[in-house]
């Protein structure tokens, strides 16, 4: 996903205050959250700043993670977090990284 691929100006839609849910039943799965995303259609891109998300299981919070950007690749199901990236799961363990990359059809996460 080169940065000059998909540069924000260049970008088919912008949101502002960025959030997404995702439900399995009736059950939360997670939450997404950012100042702004950028979408990028031909790409399959999505780019979210200063990202927030949060993991349920079952209903309660399992894992949050922190980045300055988040990178979503929906073809690939590839995400790539980056600057100051914070991942903590609820029994207190915690990763601090300059970037991680999640890698959704294997669920294998690597730095």
């Amino acid at each position: 996903m080169p940065a000059s691929d998909n540069e924000p100006s260049q970008a088919d839609a912008v949101i502002r205050q960025f959030e997404a849910r995702a439900f399995e039943g009736s059950d939360l799965k997670w939450t997404l959250t950012g100042t702004e995303a950028f979408v990028f259609n031909e790409s399959d891109i999505t780019v979210i700043n200063m990202a927030n998300a949060q993991s349920y299981n079952k209903g309660q919070k399992s894992t949050t993670m922190s980045s300055n950007n988040l990178n979503i690749n929906n073809a690939t199901e590839e995400m790539k977090a980056s600057g100051s990236v914070v991942i903590q799961a609820v029994n207190g363990r915690k990763i601090n990284a300059e970037s991680i990359l999640y890698e959704g059809k294997t669920k294998v996460f690597s730095s």
